[in-house]
């Protein structure tokens, strides 16, 4: 009889996706309490089944980039997410005065906390954040659309500077996060740790969308970065 094929080793978060009516244009906004409640629903279901026993939450929000939305790809883009920086500005001091650039982080990301028990409006407030966030700061004037929300305990962050100042929608305010103890370059060791932080992630799958593999391997690793 045939070996039975190896089991997968089982994931350290909870994964989901969620079909939505969610299609962002620039000239009509979405419904984001009708949209949002579905996928808090969600969130609240998933970190129900798994190892999350906090009360406090930070949410961060993957879009820009198109990404394959399916059960295939998660795992890749949960990889990708925490092996890639994220960059940002970066102002250096030189004779001339100062010079600006960028700078890569490994161990941060951009993200909005949340009291899982007493926030009734999560995933509303980030989709409509990020839709006026993308208006402001893109050429083309385009809304953010969300693809997948990560969702962390609180207890493994700490809140760190931003470089891009302050901002809040409804009261929320959009923070710099770090991981907690992670410093210097990164190695598998502390990408494997940050995975391991994750509670959950959720993808928003507009209805009618098929979502389809990248033709290169890899590919979807690159674009979640």
């Amino acid at each position: 009889m045939a070996d039975k094929a190896e089991a997968a080793p089982a994931r350290p978060y909870q994964a989901s996706h969620v079909e939505l009516d969610y299609h962002v244009k620039p000239d009509a906004e979405p419904n984001y309490q009708e949209l949002g409640k579905k996928v808090d629903d969600e969130i609240r279901k998933l970190l129900s089944k798994g190892k999350f026993k906090g009360k406090k939450i930070v949410i961060r929000p993957i879009y820009g980039n198109p990404l394959p939305l399916d059960e295939k790809h998660i795992d890749d883009i949960v990889e990708a997410v925490h092996a890639n920086p994220i960059k940002v500005p970066d102002k250096k001091s030189t004779k001339e005065g100062e010079k600006k650039g960028t700078k890569e982080l490994y161990h941060h990301f951009q993200g909005i906390s949340y009291e899982i028990d007493t926030d009734k409006d999560i995933t509303s407030q980030v989709m409509k954040f990020l839709y006026e966030l993308g208006k402001k700061v893109t050429k083309e004037k385009k809304p953010f659309q969300v693809q997948y929300l990560m969702v962390y305990d609180a207890n493994h962050l700490e809140e760190a500077e931003s470089p891009y100042g302050e901002a809040s929608i409804d009261g929320k305010k959009w923070k710099m996060y770090k991981f907690k103890g992670a410093e210097g370059q990164p190695t598998e060791e502390t990408q494997k740790a940050h995975r391991e932080k994750l509670a959950a992630i959720v993808g928003l799958k507009p209805k009618g969308l098929k979502a389809e593999a990248p033709k290169e391997a890899g590919d979807e690793k690159k674009k979640a970065a």
